[in-house]
């Protein structure tokens, strides 16, 4: 589990491109998962051939980008999934 900076369309724009900062989960067979800070935060994943192409790493330490999300969480709202990946992330 890593801090990346991750490319991430907001679905409004066509050209419309942000970088966000992503806390990325274990690989699995076909998806990564990654947790962004949107309302609420939630779980989402992306294709394990386009994590290279589209996320870059951050010099940010895993536990203290943990404890923000989780604060971000706490006021904002969270899903039980993005919970579950952040809470393995800072074990």
């Amino acid at each position: 589990m890593k801090v990346v900076t991750i490319q991430h369309r907001d679905g409004g724009v066509r050209f419309s491109k942000q970088f966000c900062t992503a806390i990325l989960g274990k690989p699995g067979r076909v998806y990564t998962p990654y947790v962004i800070i949107e309302f609420p935060i939630r779980l989402r994943r992306i294709a394990n051939g386009d994590v290279t192409r589209y996320t870059k790493d951050m010099d940010y330490p895993l536990k203290k980008a943990c404890s923000r999300f989780m604060g971000v969480g706490r006021r904002h709202g969270m899903t039980k999934g993005a919970r579950k990946l952040i809470k393995a992330a800072q074990a």
